[in-house]
Protein backbone atom coordinates (compact mmCIF):
# COMPACT_ATOMS: atom_id res chain seq x y z
CA UNK A 1 0.00 0.00 0.00
CA UNK A 2 1.47 3.18 -0.56
CA UNK A 3 1.30 5.61 2.21
CA UNK A 4 0.37 9.73 1.99
CA UNK A 5 4.37 10.07 2.88
CA UNK A 6 5.39 7.77 0.04
CA UNK A 7 2.81 9.79 -2.53
CA UNK A 8 4.95 13.40 -1.01
CA UNK A 9 8.35 11.76 -0.65
CA UNK A 10 7.72 10.64 -4.56
CA UNK A 11 6.19 14.06 -5.96
CA UNK A 12 9.09 15.94 -4.44
CA UNK A 13 12.37 13.69 -5.74
CA UNK A 14 10.77 13.64 -9.03
CA UNK A 15 10.53 17.44 -9.35
CA UNK A 16 14.29 18.02 -7.65
CA UNK A 17 15.32 15.30 -10.28
CA UNK A 18 13.77 17.02 -12.79
CA UNK A 19 14.83 20.08 -12.02
CA UNK A 20 18.47 19.47 -11.86
CA UNK A 21 18.36 18.42 -15.74
CA UNK A 22 16.26 21.69 -16.02
CA UNK A 23 18.58 23.80 -14.15
CA UNK A 24 21.05 22.63 -17.15
CA UNK A 25 18.96 23.72 -20.13
CA UNK A 26 17.98 26.91 -18.56
CA UNK A 27 21.59 27.42 -17.87
CA UNK A 28 21.92 27.04 -22.06
CA UNK A 29 18.91 29.21 -22.64
CA UNK A 30 17.16 26.30 -24.55
CA UNK A 31 13.43 26.83 -25.36
CA UNK A 32 12.31 23.55 -22.48
CA UNK A 33 13.77 25.09 -19.75
CA UNK A 34 13.61 24.61 -15.98
CA UNK A 35 9.90 24.92 -15.18
CA UNK A 36 9.05 22.97 -18.02
CA UNK A 37 11.29 20.13 -16.87
CA UNK A 38 10.13 20.28 -13.75
CA UNK A 39 6.76 19.94 -15.00
CA UNK A 40 7.23 16.74 -16.94
CA UNK A 41 8.98 14.86 -14.36
CA UNK A 42 6.61 15.31 -11.29
CA UNK A 43 3.36 14.81 -13.36
CA UNK A 44 5.35 11.62 -15.13
CA UNK A 45 5.34 10.32 -11.74
CA UNK A 46 1.73 11.23 -10.48
CA UNK A 47 0.80 9.60 -13.29
CA UNK A 48 2.93 6.75 -12.04
CA UNK A 49 1.23 7.06 -8.82
CA UNK A 50 -2.09 7.14 -10.47
CA UNK A 51 -1.58 3.73 -11.80
CA UNK A 52 -0.47 2.13 -8.86
CA UNK A 53 -3.07 3.39 -6.58
CA UNK A 54 -5.78 2.23 -9.53
CA UNK A 55 -4.47 -1.10 -9.59
CA UNK A 56 -4.34 -1.43 -5.55
CA UNK A 57 -8.51 0.17 -5.99
CA UNK A 58 -9.20 -2.10 -8.77
CA UNK A 59 -7.64 -5.16 -8.64
CA UNK A 60 -7.33 -6.26 -12.32
CA UNK A 61 -5.73 -3.32 -13.32
CA UNK A 62 -2.36 -2.95 -14.59
CA UNK A 63 -0.42 0.32 -13.18
CA UNK A 64 1.47 0.34 -16.49
CA UNK A 65 -1.36 0.87 -18.87
CA UNK A 66 -1.44 4.71 -18.07
CA UNK A 67 2.19 5.14 -18.06
CA UNK A 68 2.84 4.00 -21.15
CA UNK A 69 0.99 6.45 -22.81
CA UNK A 70 3.05 9.09 -20.83
CA UNK A 71 6.28 7.47 -23.15
CA UNK A 72 4.49 8.21 -26.44
CA UNK A 73 2.72 11.08 -25.64
CA UNK A 74 5.95 12.96 -24.29
CA UNK A 75 7.09 12.74 -27.93
CA UNK A 76 4.67 15.33 -29.05
CA UNK A 77 6.08 17.55 -26.51
CA UNK A 78 9.48 16.99 -27.29
CA UNK A 79 8.69 18.53 -30.83
CA UNK A 80 7.84 21.22 -30.14
CA UNK A 81 11.70 22.13 -28.83
CA UNK A 82 12.85 20.81 -32.38
CA UNK A 83 13.27 23.86 -34.93
CA UNK A 84 14.88 23.31 -38.43
CA UNK A 85 16.12 26.64 -39.84
CA UNK A 86 17.41 25.84 -43.87
CA UNK A 87 19.94 23.11 -43.30
CA UNK A 88 20.34 23.40 -39.44
CA UNK A 89 18.38 21.79 -36.63
CA UNK A 90 18.19 22.51 -33.16
CA UNK A 91 16.66 21.01 -30.28
CA UNK A 92 17.04 17.80 -30.37
CA UNK A 93 19.10 17.27 -27.20
CA UNK A 94 16.16 19.09 -25.45
CA UNK A 95 13.76 16.67 -26.93
CA UNK A 96 16.20 14.00 -25.43
CA UNK A 97 16.06 15.61 -22.01
CA UNK A 98 12.21 16.27 -21.82
CA UNK A 99 11.63 12.19 -22.73
CA UNK A 100 14.65 10.92 -20.00
CA UNK A 101 12.73 13.32 -17.43
CA UNK A 102 9.59 11.83 -18.10
CA UNK A 103 10.97 8.25 -17.76
CA UNK A 104 12.52 9.83 -14.65
CA UNK A 105 9.22 10.88 -13.12
CA UNK A 106 8.05 7.36 -13.95
CA UNK A 107 10.56 5.59 -12.65
CA UNK A 108 10.10 8.12 -8.68
CA UNK A 109 6.44 7.21 -9.61
CA UNK A 110 6.66 3.48 -9.28
CA UNK A 111 9.25 3.62 -6.46
CA UNK A 112 12.56 3.05 -8.09
CA UNK A 113 14.76 5.64 -6.09
CA UNK A 114 17.81 4.40 -6.78
CA UNK A 115 17.63 3.77 -10.79
CA UNK A 116 16.20 7.11 -11.38
CA UNK A 117 18.32 9.04 -9.26
CA UNK A 118 21.78 7.15 -11.31
CA UNK A 119 20.18 8.29 -14.30
CA UNK A 120 19.80 11.74 -13.46
CA UNK A 121 23.55 11.25 -12.73
CA UNK A 122 23.83 10.01 -16.28
CA UNK A 123 22.09 12.29 -17.72
CA UNK A 124 23.42 15.21 -16.36
CA UNK A 125 27.13 13.76 -16.67
CA UNK A 126 26.20 13.27 -20.62
CA UNK A 127 24.72 17.27 -21.15
CA UNK A 128 28.01 18.43 -18.87
CA UNK A 129 30.87 17.12 -20.00
CA UNK A 130 30.02 15.24 -23.48
CA UNK A 131 29.10 18.51 -24.76
CA UNK A 132 32.63 19.73 -24.28
CA UNK A 133 33.85 16.50 -25.94
CA UNK A 134 31.37 17.49 -28.97
CA UNK A 135 32.52 20.94 -29.04
CA UNK A 136 36.14 19.60 -29.31
CA UNK A 137 35.18 17.21 -32.33
CA UNK A 138 33.85 19.56 -33.71
CA UNK A 139 36.81 21.71 -33.74
CA UNK A 140 38.70 19.25 -35.19
CA UNK A 141 36.42 18.27 -37.80
CA UNK A 142 34.59 20.93 -39.05
CA UNK A 143 34.72 24.54 -39.93
CA UNK A 144 33.68 26.96 -37.43
CA UNK A 145 32.50 30.76 -38.03
CA UNK A 146 31.90 32.72 -34.62
CA UNK A 147 29.87 36.19 -34.31
CA UNK A 148 29.20 38.26 -31.23
CA UNK A 149 26.35 40.34 -32.26
CA UNK A 150 23.53 43.07 -31.03
CA UNK A 151 20.31 40.95 -31.77
CA UNK A 152 18.87 44.29 -32.03
CA UNK A 153 20.48 45.36 -34.96
CA UNK A 154 21.37 42.33 -36.86
CA UNK A 155 19.18 39.05 -36.46
CA UNK A 156 20.77 35.24 -36.66
CA UNK A 157 18.57 34.59 -39.64
CA UNK A 158 20.24 37.24 -41.64
CA UNK A 159 23.60 35.88 -41.44
CA UNK A 160 22.94 32.51 -41.55
CA UNK A 161 20.82 33.47 -45.30
CA UNK A 162 24.77 35.18 -46.12
CA UNK A 163 26.62 31.83 -45.29
CA UNK A 164 23.99 29.65 -47.28
CA UNK A 165 24.27 32.53 -50.17
CA UNK A 166 27.90 32.06 -50.48
CA UNK A 167 27.59 28.06 -50.47
CA UNK A 168 28.35 27.67 -47.18
CA UNK A 169 27.04 24.27 -45.85
CA UNK A 170 26.01 25.06 -41.92
CA UNK A 171 26.01 21.54 -40.25
CA UNK A 172 25.18 23.49 -36.39
CA UNK A 173 23.99 26.69 -34.73
CA UNK A 174 24.50 27.44 -31.72
CA UNK A 175 23.17 30.66 -29.82
CA UNK A 176 24.76 31.58 -26.47
CA UNK A 177 23.87 35.04 -24.46
CA UNK A 178 27.06 36.49 -23.84
CA UNK A 179 28.59 36.11 -20.54
CA UNK A 180 29.52 39.96 -20.43
CA UNK A 181 26.79 41.83 -21.45
CA UNK A 182 22.91 41.75 -22.01
CA UNK A 183 22.62 42.69 -25.44
CA UNK A 184 25.19 40.74 -26.84
CA UNK A 185 24.92 37.24 -28.26
CA UNK A 186 27.23 35.03 -29.59
CA UNK A 187 26.69 32.75 -32.60
CA UNK A 188 28.64 29.57 -33.43
CA UNK A 189 28.35 28.02 -36.52
CA UNK A 190 29.82 24.61 -38.13
CA UNK A 191 29.78 24.48 -41.40
CA UNK A 192 30.74 21.21 -43.05
CA UNK A 193 34.03 19.35 -43.16
CA UNK A 194 35.97 19.86 -46.05
CA UNK A 195 34.29 23.03 -47.02
CA UNK A 196 36.00 26.06 -48.00
CA UNK A 197 33.95 29.89 -47.64
CA UNK A 198 34.78 32.82 -49.54
CA UNK A 199 35.03 34.51 -46.25
CA UNK A 200 36.45 37.95 -48.00
CA UNK A 201 32.79 37.91 -49.22
CA UNK A 202 30.86 37.50 -46.29
CA UNK A 203 33.25 40.14 -43.89
CA UNK A 204 32.29 42.54 -46.94
CA UNK A 205 28.60 41.65 -45.89
CA UNK A 206 29.45 41.84 -42.67
CA UNK A 207 31.36 45.09 -42.09
CA UNK A 208 28.82 47.91 -42.87
CA UNK A 209 27.00 46.06 -40.29
CA UNK A 210 27.09 47.81 -36.92
CA UNK A 211 25.21 45.37 -35.17
CA UNK A 212 28.53 43.07 -35.84
CA UNK A 213 30.62 43.35 -32.93
CA UNK A 214 33.14 40.23 -33.54
CA UNK A 215 33.34 37.86 -36.43
CA UNK A 216 35.80 35.07 -36.17
CA UNK A 217 36.82 32.22 -38.68
CA UNK A 218 38.77 29.26 -38.08
CA UNK A 219 40.69 31.09 -34.48
CA UNK A 220 41.26 34.22 -37.04
CA UNK A 221 39.91 37.34 -35.92
CA UNK A 222 37.97 39.60 -39.32
CA UNK A 223 36.04 41.69 -37.14
CA UNK A 224 36.42 43.36 -33.85
CA UNK A 225 34.62 46.49 -33.10
CA UNK A 226 34.60 45.61 -28.98
CA UNK A 227 38.63 45.94 -28.65
CA UNK A 228 38.87 49.18 -31.39
CA UNK A 229 36.31 50.93 -28.68
CA UNK A 230 38.36 49.67 -26.27
CA UNK A 231 41.47 51.18 -27.87
CA UNK A 232 40.06 54.43 -28.71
Amino acid sequence: MITQQDIIIRLVLATFLGGVIGAEREYQNRPAGLRTHVLVSTTSCLIMLLGILMSETYRNNDPSRIAAQVVSGIGFLGAGTIIQTGSTIKGLTTAATLWANAGIGLAVGAGYYFASSVTVGIAVITLFALSKMEERISFLKNNQLDFVINPKSVSTETISRWIEDLGGDIVETKILRHENAEDQVDLNFILKEGEELPIYLLKEKATPQAGILQMTYKGEALIDRNSTNAAD
